[in-house]
């Protein structure tokens, strides 16, 4: 049987490399202690050199082997070192491995002896490398190090190399084509259990095999499919069998499901289902891409749970292990694409993009989740030559999924499936998506748009109010208009979060502002527009803290409010102004389109103050077109035009200055009672603050030492009255954090328009770990986090 050995702690890192490194009786005691993953360089948030992490390094690990079993071959895999990896034991060179991106394998059994082994890995994290994606600019951070786990396989010689579990014919009969490749020496037999989700054993196959290459085919009477409301999940278990001995054994996890690209959309299991999703960098603060299991599981429970999409693309990359199977788990699809942003190099330089596509594919092919391959470079020029190779490569190594190619230029030469397209129509203009013909031409293909927005309008979250909706709007638009045609299978938002970038990309601080959220997962106003049209629980969110000071003259123009409820109330101190309904003149093809409130007058003017509707309805007028532009004096000919008496324009004035701007007043309250079905859902208050407070809410209160350390977010929250976020808090936080954790990035931060984030992680200890936030104005506070430590001893030090 296999032998999976995690080897992530306890590395010695040094941060250049010299060929004495290598040699097995180097003393390399000053090197770092580090566990993997590990960045090669940590960097700070923003402002910092890029070639800060673009050089050589060296890990060392020693392997101590009790004893070295003849008939057993020592195989390590590495998930991804970035970006140029050359592996050595005992001094002797293994192998060398290009592509940051791809896992990979080195087989050490000849190098190995029973007691102590060095192993030693040389990482070129240099951009200058002659392989993807480097040999152009590049709009984000590729950064360095051993940043994936890294194993020991420990195999018989006749052992299983890869499976793929192809469903067959979901809908009607459904069956399994299992494609087993094996490591074999003699006539042997493969066993397949397959466990329902459930975990109740559903069917046991065997046969023989005496090929390296054999293929079991058999029914399956009955299936639960896998569908993104209900990922379910079925247990293959293979096993290679010698006479009475089980001497391999592979579990591998997938789903019953089909999915189509047509001319007329996308259809998962016979049903049309319109993809609404989200571009996804792996990158982090301060580490880079370095980051274990449970982060990388949270980002994809970000994207489904909180934010509601049903999609998620890789760009530009193949990404975590662990992100895809939270991907299966939670019924998230998923758009792999392999390595690269618009550059194409030459011979060498394909071929490394090749191998890379094959190892992508053979890794990820059995995750239901993934529904298209992108087997073309981000945005690069037509390559025939290039491209018909990768669409080859992908359909001989699973021809059950589409592929696509992303582009960002009309009538591109459609070597894929499916067309997929980078639409940055909407900018100034009324344009918001390109007429799908006008981009693929007249032929009638599966047509994806995979990124929009982003660059065109960047938005930080601490920007000023207006553009913080504008932003949001402008995703509300997108959403509508992809609604609204039938040919297009769906739409891919650019991007989850803020990322660091080159110093030819961003805002001249190292950050692309492009995301729904921040680099540390806090949510901008735009998740919002997301969260309201795909939410399945009641959710109201306001545009503004009705702070006039935040407005050119005083003047807020228009509140939106973002929910999925039927429709809203809104009372100021208590007295109701109206009811307000979904906007659906603007946004007719959104399933919850945000709420317009054109003033906040609402029925005042008629219930309390006695005017007639539409008498009303003229001071309303007047109003906004005078506070647009200051007060009452000079006024136009078109204000003049609404009121011409100048007592009424004064009466007009006044109340508006009672009732909306408050001019000189206490801050009034605003409450939004959210109705489904006619029922009170949500209630949220907007208004006068009284009190402030500092509240600290980690992801996770329980963290496990397993195969490496454990991580999580902790969210640093200024708030007053109401819950309501103090938008431009900026106060200082000193983080310490007790001997059972370490804190990733600096001790000393400040709140970010009132919130701030950071991670600790787990250290070689288990009990309760202590997270202390202090702050002159807050004083001290403390949450605990527990560890315990499901580490297991093994035969490697």
């Amino acid at each position: 049987m296999r032998k999976i050995v995690p080897l992530n702690f306890n590395w010695r890192y040094s941060n250049d490399f010299k060929d004495e490194y290598i040699r097995r009786d180097y003393d390399d005691n000053h090197f770092k202690c580090v566990d993997i993953p590990h960045t090669n360089h940590e960097v700070p948030l923003n402002n910092f050199n890029e070639k800060d992490y673009q050089f050589v390094s060296c890990y060392r690990k020693r392997l101590h082997i009790e004893e070295k079993m003849g008939n057993k071959r020592y195989i390590l895999n590495f998930d991804g070192v970035g970006h140029i990896a050359v592996i050595y034991v005992n001094g002797v060179e293994i192998a060398k491995h290009y592509g940051g991106y791809t896992a990979f394998q080195a087989d050490i059994t000849d190098a190995v002896s029973t007691g102590d082994n060095i192993l030693v890995v040389q990482v070129d994290s240099r951009e200058t490398n002659p392989i993807p994606p480097f040999g152009g600019t590049i709009d984000y951070l590729t950064y360095g190090g051993i940043y994936r786990e890294v194993n020991l396989y420990i195999l018989n010689e006749n052992h299983i190399e890869n499976v793929f579990i192809k469903t067959l014919d979901v809908l009607d009969v459904p069956g399994v084509e299992l494609d087993l490749r094996v490591n074999l020496s003699k006539e042997m037999r493969a066993r397949v259990m397959v466990n329902a989700p459930d975990g109740t054993h559903l069917k046991t196959v065997e046969e023989s095999i005496n090929t390296c290459d054999s293929s079991i085919s058999f029914p399956m009477e009955e299936v639960l499919l896998w569908d993104i409301d209900s990922p379910n999940l079925y247990q293959f278990v293979i096993e290679l069998i010698d006479g009475d001995e089980v001497v391999d054994q592979v579990i591998e996890y997938t789903g019953f499901r089909e999915a189509r690209f047509t001319a007329k959309g996308f259809y998962l299991n016979g049903r049309k289902l319109k993809l609404h999703g989200i571009n996804r960098h792996q990158i982090y603060p301060y580490v880079g891409y370095a980051m274990p299991k449970s982060v990388q599981e949270k980002d994809a429970e970000i994207i489904k749970n909180q934010l509601g999409f049903n999609l998620v693309r890789t760009s530009h990359y193949p990404q975590s292990k662990h992100f895809l199977n939270a991907c299966d788990r939670l019924g998230l699809l998923v758009f792999e694409e392999i390595t690269g942003w618009q550059y194409v190099g030459g011979e060498s330089w394909q071929n490394v993009l090749l191998d890379n596509l094959r190892e992508m594919i053979i890794r990820d092919r059995n995750h239901p989740s993934i529904i298209i391959w992108g087997v073309r470079v981000n945005e690069s020029a037509d390559n025939e030559d290039l491209y018909r190779k990768t669409n080859q490569l992908a359909k001989e190594l699973d021809g059950t999924r589409a592929t696509g190619g992303v582009r960002c230029f009309k009538k591109s030469q459609l070597l894929e499936d499916v067309y997929t397209y980078n639409d940055f129509s909407l900018t100034t203009g009324d344009v918001v998506l390109q007429e799908v013909k006008d981009v693929i031409g007249e032929n009638e293909v599966p047509y994806l748009i995979t990124e929009y927005l982003g660059h065109t309008f960047p938005t930080k979250r601490f920007d000023r109010e207006s553009r913080r909706l504008e932003h949001a709007l402008r995703h509300a638009r997108v959403i509508n208009a992809c609604q609204g045609v039938e040919e297009i299978s769906g739409a891919i938002a650019w991007s989850m979060n803020d990322y660091n970038t080159h110093e030819d990309f961003g805002s001249g601080d190292g950050i692309c502002y492009h995301g729904i959220l921040d680099m540390f997962r806090i949510p901008k106003l735009a998740a919002y527009t997301y969260m309201a049209e795909y939410s399945k629980t009641p959710f109201i969110e306001v545009s503004t803290n009705f702070d006039i000071g935040e407005y050119d003259s005083s003047f807020i123009d228009s509140v939106y409010v973002f929910t999925n409820c039927d429709y809203v109330e809104i009372l100021r101190n208590g007295e109701n102004i109206g009811r307000f309904y979904t906007d659906r003149e603007m946004f007719p093809n959104m399933k919850h389109p945000p709420i317009m409130i054109p003033d906040l007058f609402g029925n005042v003017l008629v219930e309390k103050e006695g005017f007639s509707e539409k008498e009303a309805e003229k001071i309303k007028r007047f109003v906004r077109e005078v506070a647009r532009r200051g007060d009452l004096d000079k006024l136009t000919e078109k204000e003049s035009a609404i009121i011409s008496d100048p007592e009424e324009q004064k009466l007009a004035w006044q109340l508006y200055g009672e009732y909306v701007a408050n001019w000189g007043r206490k801050k009034v309250n605003y409450t939004f009672n959210g109705y489904i079905g006619g029922k009170l859902v949500k209630t949220i208050v907007k208004g006068s603050v009284n009190k402030y407070d500092l509240k600290i809410s980690p992801d996770q209160t329980t963290l496990v030492i397993a195969d490496t350390y454990d991580a999580t977010r902790v969210v640093i929250e200024e708030t007053a009255d109401n819950d309501n976020l103090v938008q431009y808090g900026f106060e200082p936080v000193q983080i310490s954090v007790s001997d059972e954790l370490e804190l990733i990035g600096p001790s000393l931060i400040s709140l970010i328009s009132g919130k701030a984030a950071f991670w600790v992680k787990t250290r070689d200890r288990d009990g309760p770990g202590t997270i202390t936030v202090s702050s002159p104005k807050y004083g001290v506070r403390s949450i605990t986090i527990n560890i315990t430590d499901s580490t297991e001893s093994s035969i490697m030090g």
